[in-house]
């Protein structure tokens, strides 16, 4: 973002390693930026991410509860709306309003906190529904992508979003989401690495204070690590 604004560019794209784009993505995208530039209250331009049939983004949100759109829709989208940061093309001023990326959640949930910091500023985002974008969440795939590491990277940013943004009633329906997470994993993996994972999480958050965890939350996060789900002192 601080590159963009010296060279005193507009708007910044985001890809990741793990997203195909097509010849007619980036023609269409600088058309769109051109398009809404003098538009300040759009502040995010963005495409669907697909994975075969299944779309993965953006979704719209209810409650802070995301669910993927359905089908294709082209334009701004009422209510709050979020997307994954690949394939995203991002109002630099826009950024800079809601203070930049919020660099405690330096890998998971990046997105899901913009999104919701954009929407709590009164911006809109336009969803570019002619751009289809194939892409890999490595989060959703527990059989090729996920690892016990990377697992506990999520569930680490899942909690601290939700003691940062949510209120004392979603704090406690995400707790006990977790122990309902953790049975069905039990369930569906011969390996109970992932639910002991999960039922760990479920304790902290039962017998840990979020001022604590919130803290402990952001050490990790300046030190760039997996968190450690042992780590109770």
């Amino acid at each position: 973002m601080k590159i963009a604004e010296a060279m005193g560019c507009q708007w910044l794209l985001q890809l990741d390693q793990n997203t195909e784009i097509p010849a007619e993505f980036l023609p269409q995208m600088l058309k769109l930026g051109c398009r809404f530039l003098n538009r300040a209250e759009i502040a995010a331009i963005v495409p669907f991410l697909v994975d075969g049939d299944r779309i993965l983004s953006p979704f719209k949100v209810l409650f802070k509860k995301r669910t993927a759109l359905d089908k294709p829709f082209e334009g701004v989208f009422p209510g709050e709306v979020s997307a994954a940061n690949s394939g995203t093309l991002m109002r630099i001023d826009a950024l800079e309003q809601i203070g930049g990326f919020n660099e405690d959640f330096w890998l998971d949930f990046s997105d899901v906190v913009v999104f919701h910091l954009l929407h709590l500023h009164g911006k809109q985002i336009y969803i570019a529904g002619g751009l289809l974008l194939k892409h890999k969440i490595a989060v959703l795939d527990f059989k090729k992508s996920m690892s016990p590491e990377r697992y506990l990277s999520f569930i680490a940013a899942e909690g601290a979003y939700w003691d940062t943004y949510g209120t004392a009633t979603e704090q406690g329906f995400h707790t006990l989401r977790l122990l309902e997470r953790a049975i069905r994993q039990k369930r569906r993996f011969n390996d109970s690495t992932y639910a002991k994972i999960t039922v760990a999480y479920f304790f902290r958050r039962l017998f840990l204070s979020k001022k604590y965890r919130l803290r402990w939350w952001k050490l990790q996060s300046l030190q760039r690590e997996i968190p450690i789900v042992s780590e109770h002192r």
